[in-house]
């Protein structure tokens, strides 16, 4: 049987493995992401500003999706609108 010495493979291994351990504890240690609408019940929900409730449908292939919360989309932003060209004939 073959010892592992700190020379090689194994010594990138272990820098390899060491650098995933502290990127799992880093991500591990901060706050959740998951949406704060996430799990809330219907009247709960709808008195959340930030929130918007979606209630139960059926999809094409006949499955039926349970009414849920979720985090309302981002307004989108409204771009100038662009001069619209004149359609007249040049002389």
């Amino acid at each position: 049987m073959q010892r592992l010495t700190i020379n090689g493979k194994s010594r990138v291994l272990k820098i390899t493995l060491a650098v995933g351990l502290m990127a799992g504890f880093g991500l591990a240690s901060m706050p959740s992401l998951a949406s704060s609408c996430k799990g809330q019940v219907e009247s709960t929900c709808k008195t959340d500003a930030s929130c918007s409730w979606v209630d139960s449908y059926s999809r094409k292939d006949g499955t039926q999706v349970k009414g849920f919360c979720r985090t309302k989309s981002a307004p989108k932003s409204t771009k100038a609108s662009k001069p619209e060209l004149s359609s007249a004939s040049k002389d």
